[in-house]
């Protein structure tokens, strides 16, 4: 997986990794996955890469901007938005994923 983190964007560490294991463990096919506070699209990508259906929302708007490029260097297809919680979510969502900012 190829990715740009801007310095703006909260970085990959190790409990992302452990968080990346989960979604690749977690996420069917079937799924339509919501990406709280997606960040750079990390776990979207992961996410998209099983064949999910992935609405990925932040609030920073250059986090939006890096998972939207950042799905397109992974050849993968993601709803990216701005979004201030569930704000632009509509829907239902099988599985949330929320890698929480306290780091």
């Amino acid at each position: 997986m190829t990715l740009l983190v801007p310095p703006e964007v909260m970085p990959i560490s190790g409990v992302s990794y452990v968080l990346g294991e989960a979604v690749l463990a977690e996420v069917r096919t079937s799924d339509r996955v919501l990406d709280m506070g997606a960040g750079c699209g990390v776990n979207s990508i992961l996410a998209a890469s099983k064949g999910a259906a992935v609405v990925a929302v932040d609030i920073n708007p250059l986090a939006v901007e890096a998972a939207r490029a950042n799905a397109e260097r992974n050849r993968v297809r993601i709803g990216i938005r701005l979004s201030d919680g569930f704000s632009a979510v509509h829907g239902r969502c099988d599985l949330i994923i929320f890698d929480p900012p306290f780091r």
